[in-house]
């Protein structure tokens, strides 16, 4: 399914709290031009669930006897091996267990609804990173939980969250809980939280990263279980999802998951998008040819009109750059009819210890993570123009994300900051933007990867570091189950096999790459030495089309921008005229600005009775 609305009413406000829940679907019927597949109405609770654009759904399914239901959004998986389509057995096992215990036995990209009729309450389960997003927005009225941010605040008059939004359009990503709107909260991962008489009555967390034990896997042992695990997870993927597309890029990630598809014998289909001469369609092309796996090669797209990402920003709420996500719409807009599922190898970085070059010489070492450090080097490395905020409210971004990072390893400072780093990883950068584009793209068709399986993604964490680094136990995974797979070059040229003596001489062109990479960084500190180009960026050539368009020029007068409530507005109006001219410095902050402008004004538009 792709979307739904629940609302909770407080006792003595029934009457208004169903007011304000058809308000919510009328709302939503503007945003999205589609109807409710399906709604319910009790005194206790009002439900309505959307239908993907590719038509798929999962029902609100009922207990007729007993009056509860259950709705799930995302794909679910059981550890006996069922899932997305089974949720009467799944309701069933909600009644008879109920859903503390019935949270530890899924896993996938999830957000889970049980309404018990008999204690007149709705749990809501989310996955173990909070990649599939879930919302809430309380009010005294009643309590409402949604996956659409945009549908809460449609609901009634919002305020603008001043953090979340300088986060968003410095960075593009939002963090920890934070929506455009104060009265929006995304709810936290791997938890079991719990609402009724209008409240937000319990809260319990069903995973914890302290719970694991880090350095303890070797290396066999971690082959052996992430192997085993892995060709289960793709097996019970092939019988859920007969018709399965997978990426197949030039890198390790989207390699494995094909090894492990080739290996358990699932059929399967792969895809790669990128210009004929890029070496992601090469390297592609060549393992497809070689497997004599059917192959679909896509081009990026064409660059969109204003009117095009108009009509695509409900997929997003907004929460992602529009400009972006409208190329990654297009790719699959035209895989939804064909295949099943979209299959990739999100987290599988996490097997490559990804980000650990920051921690040298020693990534084991037990001690408090430097989060000013990581803030510093990977979460502020977007250029932006710190002065369209106002001095009272301008955040020191280094200084506010080091904070987040240390909020989100509280309790972890006593385990290797390996260890500390993928966790931060996974709570910050995977859940927030990692999770937003899959939280898009479900609105389409079902997504997800295997590595974020609970019975993948724990081993990987637990792996010793000198195993995953230097992509050791990918390599070595890959050559595992497949090792003609592992001996075809990756995008870079040498192998996916892991680097010993016998295969040192199939690294030449390692070497070859870290000089380029090091000559690369030079020619950045030294402008003198930058090949001047006299053709203008594809992102400058967007920006430079969309303002030819008068929607977009109407939109963008900063004397009416919604957006300069919260910004200086004498420093927005330099920005928009700088915007014009062909060389700007701040491409993404300027898609930024455009994408939370036109997501106010569409949200001010469908309040007011709109189509949009």
């Amino acid at each position: 399914m792709s979307n739904f609305l629940v609302i909770v009413p407080s006792r003595g406000n029934s009457q208004e709290a169903k007011e304000r829940f058809h308000h919510g679907v009328q709302f939503a019927k503007r945003v999205r031009r589609q109807k409710p597949s399906k709604q319910f109405e009790a005194g206790w609770v009002s439900v309505a669930t959307f239908p993907r654009m590719n038509g798929s759904l999962c029902p609100l399914i009922f207990d007729e006897q007993r009056g509860d239901w259950v709705l799930v959004s995302g794909t679910w998986f059981h550890k006996e091996g069922w899932g997305s389509g089974k949720e009467q057995q799944l309701l069933r096992r909600l009644q008879q267990v109920g859903p503390e215990i019935v949270a530890q036995e899924l896993e996938g990209f999830f957000g889970l609804v049980f309404g018990d009729s008999r204690r007149k309450k709705v749990s809501v389960v989310t996955d173990i990173i909070g990649s599939c997003h879930v919302f809430e927005r309380i009010a005294p009225e009643f309590s409402a939980i949604s996956g659409s941010s945009l549908i809460l605040a449609g609901l009634s008059e919002v305020h603008l969250d001043p953090v979340a939004c300088q986060e968003f359009l410095c960075t593009g990503v939002m963090y920890e809980d934070r929506t455009f709107y104060k009265e929006v909260r995304k709810l936290t991962p791997a938890s079991v939280l719990s609402y009724y008489d209008g409240k937000k009555k319990e809260g319990c967390a069903y995973w914890h990263a302290k719970d694991l034990v880090p350095e303890s896997l070797d290396g066999n042992e971690a082959l052996e279980i992430v192997s085993q695990n892995l060709l289960r997870v793709v097996k019970t993927i092939g019988k859920i999802f007969p018709k399965p597309v997978c990426d197949l890029t030039g890198g390790y990630d989207s390699r494995s998951v094909v090894a492990a598809f080739l290996s358990a014998k699932v059929p399967f289909q792969t895809t790669v998008t990128g210009s004929p001469d890029s070496g992601d369609v090469k390297v592609s092309k060549a393992i497809s040819d070689k497997f004599e796996l059917p192959h679909w090669p896509m081009s990026a797209g064409h660059l969109s009109t204003f009117d095009d990402l108009k009509q695509i920003l409900w997929l997003t709420d907004g929460e992602y750059d529009i400009i972006e996500y409208a190329k990654i719409f297009q790719v699959h807009r035209a895989l939804m009819n064909r295949y099943d599922v979209s299959v990739n190898g999100s987290f599988g970085e996490v097997a490559r210890g990804y980000w650990w070059e920051l921690l040298f010489p020693n990534p084991a070492e037990v001690g408090k993570l430097n989060g000013d450090l990581i803030a510093r080097k990977r979460y502020t490395v977007q250029m932006y123009d710190e002065n369209l905020f106002d001095q009272p409210q301008r955040l020191d971004l280094c200084n506010h994300f080091g904070e987040v990072i240390e909020r989100t390893n509280a309790g972890l400072w006593n385990f290797p900051k390996s260890f500390q780093m993928d966790h931060a990883y996974l709570r910050m950068r995977m859940q927030r933007w990692q999770g937003r584009i899959a939280s898009c793209t479900n609105q389409i068709w079902p997504c997800l990867s295997p590595f974020m399986f609970r019975s993948i993604l724990e081993p990987l964490l637990q792996i010793r570091v000198s195993f995953r680094r230097r992509n050791q136990f990918m390599s070595s995974l890959i050559s595992c189950l497949q090792p003609e797979l592992g001996n075809m070059p990756l995008e870079h040229g040498w192998p996916a096999v892991p680097f010993t003596l016998n295969t040192a001489y199939k690294f030449w062109p390692l070497p070859v790459y870290f000089g380029e990479k090091v000559l690369k960084r030079i020619r950045e500190k030294c402008e003198f030495l930058q090949p001047k180009s006299t053709e203008l960026s594809s992102i400058a050539s967007q920006r430079l089309n969309l303002l030819k368009e008068n929607t977009l020029k109407n939109l963008l007068i900063p004397s009416q921008m919604d957006v300069g409530n919260i910004l200086d507005r004498g420093a927005l109006k330099r920005f928009i005229q700088a915007s014009k001219e062909e060389y700007f410095p701040f491409e993404k902050q300027w898609a930024n600005v455009v994408t939370l402008e036109l997501t106010l004004n569409q949200l001010k538009q469908a309040r007011c009775g709109v189509n949009i």
